[in-house]
Parts: structure tokens; C-alpha cells; sequence
């Protein structure tokens, strides 16, 4: 009996360990050029609501004469809920002499929210 205990508790470990982080993808489009940087659209594609505090990631891809693939990562916390297929508005801070590419943007479920610990807070992001 211990030793199917056992296996059990090994076998659902490597379980969890292979599960690893989930990446919601959200749809994510490069706007004009707004003041230092670029607006960003990104729709909230998941069917449920965000919830304030959700962390939402971005990769922004740019190029220019010199870097012919540039990625500016970001991520921030909502401030206030998303409807399903509501829009989350965000400027990109960019240098004019690089164009923007495309962007990808996610949810993670290694970091799906603010951290509160000890007074404090803290946003993670999943940008590897």
C-alpha cells in the first residue's frame, strides 16, 4: 500500500512538473504613432472577463537599417475589468528611426496576476 502511495505521489508530481506555463494568447495589432511610441490593440479573446490586476504580457517586434530584428518586452497590470472581446489600449514606447513589425500579446499562468506580499506589490512578466 505504501509503495502505490508512492507511485501515485511520483506520478502526479511529474505530472504537475510537465504541465508547465500556459500562455493565453490574445489578439494583438500595431496602431498609429502616438506621441514616443506606437498605440497597441489588443482584444481580450479569452471568453471571460480580466479582472483587475490581470498581467498582460507584449512582445513587440520593430526593425530599422541597423537592427533588422528588434523586440521591446512588456507586461502591466489591468486597472480595471475586460469584458470578453473588450479592447486593453497600451502605447509602446518607440525611437522614430525603427518601424514597427507586429506584436504578440498573452496572458501566463506562471504570473496571471499582482503579487501582494508584505505591504508591497509586484507585477511579473513572462517574457522568455
Amino acid at each position: 500500500m505504501i509503495s502505490r502511495i508512492i507511485l501515485t505521489a511520483a506520478f502526479l508530481a511529474a505530472g504537475a512538473a510537465s504541465a508547465g506555463n500556459v500562455k493565453t494568447p490574445l489578439s494583438c495589432k500595431i496602431g498609429a504613432a502616438s506621441g514616443n511610441g506606437f498605440a497597441v490593440a489588443i482584444k481580450n479573446t479569452t471568453g471571460k472577463t480580466l479582472k483587475p490586476e490581470t498581467i498582460v504580457n507584449l512582445d513587440f517586434h520593430w526593425h530599422n537599417a541597423t537592427f533588422p530584428n528588434g523586440e521591446i518586452d512588456e507586461c502591466w497590470a489591468l486597472d480595471a475589468p475586460v469584458a470578453p472581446g473588450g479592447m486593453i489600449s497600451h502605447v509602446t514606447k518607440l525611437d522614430r528611426d525603427r518601424d514597427p513589425l507586429n506584436c504578440e500579446s498573452w496572458l501566463s499562468s506562471e504570473h496571471p496576476a499582482v503579487v501582494h506580499a508584505n505591504g508591497m506589490s509586484e507585477t511579473d512578466c513572462d517574457n522568455n
